[in-house]
C-alpha cells in the first residue's frame, strides 16, 4: 500500500502543477510570451510521441527496475524533477531576475517537457507497481489534485508561484524512493501483486505488439474535446472545472472503499455521458450561470479519464501490454484533442457570440455527436472484450506451428484464443471444473465478479464460490496471484 500511496501523490503533485498557470496571472512572465505557451504543447506532444516509439527500451528499464538491478532510473527522475523545478521557478520570476523573454519562453518549455515525461513514467509505474490498488490511486491522486488547487487558489500569485516549482521536484524524489525499493508494498507485492520480474519477461516475450485501441481513445479524445471547447465558451478561469473534478473523484474513492469485491470502474465512463451533456446543455442554454456548465463539462471529462486510466493500467499490467505504448498514445490523443477543442472554442466564440441562436445550434449539435458517439462507437461490449485489445498476428516462428516446443501457444492465435489456450492448461494440469475453467477466462478478462456471474447466467454467489475454489486449487490468495500464475504456466 505504502507506493499505491506514493504513486498516488504523484499524480495529485503533476496534475495540480498542470493547472496552477491560471492562478498565477501577473506573476508569471510566460502569459506575455505567446509562443512560449504552443512550444510547450509541441514539447508535451513530442514527449508522448517519444514514449511511443521508444516504448520497447523504456519496457526494458522497468523490468530492470522490477527486478531491482538498475540505479540509472532514480537519477533519471532527479534530474527531471530538478529540471521542471528550476524552469518553473526561472519562468515565473523572470522579470524580477532580469531574464530576457526568449529565455523565459525556453524555461517554460523545458518545465513542460519535463512534468509529461514524470506524468508518463509515474502512469508507467502504476501499471506495475499499484495493480491491486489502481481503483484507489488514481481518484485519490486527482482529489488530492483538487484539494491543493483550492488551497493554493487562496494564496497570492506570487506565493503560489514560489510553491510551483516544488511539486515537479517532490514527485521526482518520491518516484526516486519508489524505484530505490525504500517504499514498496512488502516482498510479495513489490509490483503491485502482479507479475514477478520473470513472468513478466517471459510474457513479454510472447506478447509485445498489440493493436491501437481506437474506440476508447476515439470516445476519450471526444470528451477532451468537448470540455475544452467549453472553457472557451465560459466566463473565463473559475473553480467550478476543479470542484467537478473533486466530486467525480471522491464518488470513485468512495465505491472503491465501500464495494471492494464488487468494484468496476465502468460506472465511471457510464456517469461520463450524462454530465457532459449536460455541460454542453448549460452552455448553450444557462445565460450568466454559464460557468456552472465548466463543473458538468469536467465531471464527464475527467470521470471517464479516471475509466481508461484505471482500465488500462489493469490491462497492462495483466496482459503485458507495453505501459510506456499504451499511456503513450493516451495522452498523445488526449492532448491533441485538447488543444483542437480549445482553439475550435476560440474561433467559434470568433464567429458567433456566445449565446446567438447560431452557437446554441452548434452546441445541440456538439451534444448529439457526444451521445451517437458514447453509445454506438463505445459499449458495454467494447469495455468486456478488454477495449477490443488484440496481439498483432504474425506468422509462426520456425518449429511453431502448434504449441509446440516449449509449451508456448502460436504466436497466431488471437486474443481471445491464447486468454482460452492458457486457461485449458491451467484447468488441466489443476484439476479445474469446466465451469471453473469458464469463470478463470472471464477473470482473464478482467471482469469483476458481478459481471462474470451475468456472463456465465450465475448467481453472484455462485461466482464468488467457483473463485474461492480456483484459488483454493491454484493454491492462490487474489486474482493478480492467479494472473501471474497463468502467465507462468500457461
Amino acid at each position: 500500500m505504502p507506493a499505491a500511496a506514493a504513486l498516488a501523490l504523484c499524480i495529485a503533485a503533476l496534475t495540480a502543477s498542470g493547472w496552477l498557470g491560471e492562478l498565477m496571472e501577473g506573476a508569471s512572465a510566460v502569459q506575455r510570451i505567446p509562443w512560449a505557451r504552443w512550444a510547450a504543447d509541441a514539447v508535451t506532444v513530442l514527449a508522448c510521441a517519444a514514449f511511443i516509439v521508444a516504448h520497447e527500451r523504456l519496457d526494458g528499464l522497468l523490468r530492470g527496475v522490477w527486478a531491482r538491478s538498475a540505479k540509472r532510473p532514480q537519477l533519471i527522475f532527479l534530474l527531471l524533477g530538478v529540471a521542471a523545478g528550476l524552469g518553473r521557478a526561472l519562468s515565473c520570476f523572470s522579470d524580477a531576475l532580469g531574464l530576457p523573454a526568449f529565455l523565459a519562453g525556453a524555461c517554460h518549455v523545458m518545465y513542460e517537457g519535463c512534468l509529461t515525461t514524470l506524468l508518463l513514467a509515474t502512469l508507467c509505474m502504476t501499471s506495475a507497481w499499484a495493480t491491486r490498488w489502481v481503483g484507489l490511486v488514481f481518484p485519490a491522486g486527482f482529489a488530492f489534485a483538487a484539494v491543493l488547487h483550492f488551497v493554493l487558489r487562496a494564496l497570492p500569485s506570487v506565493a503560489v508561484a514560489a510553491v510551483a516549482p516544488a511539486l515537479p521536484l517532490a514527485c521526482a524524489c518520491v518516484l526516486a524512493r519508489v524505484v530505490a525499493g525504500r517504499v514498496s508494498d512488502g516482498e510479495s507485492d513489490a509490483a503491485g501483486g502482479s507479475v514477478d520480474a520473470a513472468s513478466l519477461e517471459d510474457v513479454a516475450q510472447r506478447r509485445t505488439k498489440w493493436s491501437f485501441p481506437v474506440r476508447p481513445v476515439m470516445l476519450m479524445c471526444t470528451y477532451a474535446f468537448a470540455f475544452n471547447f467549453s472553457l472557451s465558451l465560459s466566463e473565463g478561469p473559475n473553480p467550478y472545472g476543479m470542484l467537478g473534478m473533486l466530486l467525480v473523484s471522491l464518488v470513485a474513492v468512495a465505491v472503491a472503499v465501500v464495494l471492494p469485491s464488487r468494484y468496476n470502474a465502468s460506472f465511471l465512463y457510464k456517469m461520463a455521458l450524462p454530465l457532459m451533456v449536460a455541460g454542453l446543455v448549460c452552455l448553450a442554454f444557462l445565460g450568466e450561470g454559464r460557468t456552472v456548465a465548466v463543473l458538468f463539462a469536467n465531471s464527464g471529462n475527467v470521470a471517464f479519464c479516471l475509466f481508461m486510466y484505471i482500465t488500462l493500467a489493469t490491462l497492462c499490467a495483466r496482459y503485458a501490454v507495453s505501459p510506456a505504448w499504451m499511456f503513450g498514445i493516451v495522452q498523445l490523443a488526449n492532448e491533441i484533442a485538447g488543444l483542437a477543442g480549445m482553439w475550435a472554442g476560440q474561433e467559434f466564440t470568433a464567429m458567433f457570440p456566445v449565446g446567438s441562436d447560431g452557437a446554441n445550434l452548434v452546441m445541440c449539435a456538439m451534444v448529439v455527436a457526444v451521445v451517437v458517439v458514447s453509445t454506438i462507437v463505445f459499449n458495454d461490449e467494447v469495455v468486456s472484450r478488454s477495449f477490443g485489445l488484440e496481439p498483432v498476428r504474425s506468422a509462426p516462428a520456425q518449429g511453431d506451428g502448434g504449441p509446440g516446443a516449449h509449451g508456448l501457444p502460436n504466436p497466431a492465435m488471437s486474443y481471445s484464443e491464447r486468454i482460452v489456450w492458457q486457461c485449458t492448461q491451467v484447468a488441466r494440469r489443476y484439476g479445474l471444473t469446466l465451469r471453473e475453467q469458464e469463470v478463470l477466462e472471464l477473470m482473464a478478462q478482467g471482469m469483476s465478479v458481478p459481471d462474470m456471474a451475468e456472463r456465465a447466467s450465475i448467481s453472484y454467489g455462485t461466482a464468488k464460490t467457483h473463485v474461492n475454489h480456483i484459488y483454493k486449487k491454484l493454491d492462490v490468495h487474489s486474482r493478480d496471484e492467479a494472473m501471474a500464475l497463468l502467465y507462468r504456466e500457461g
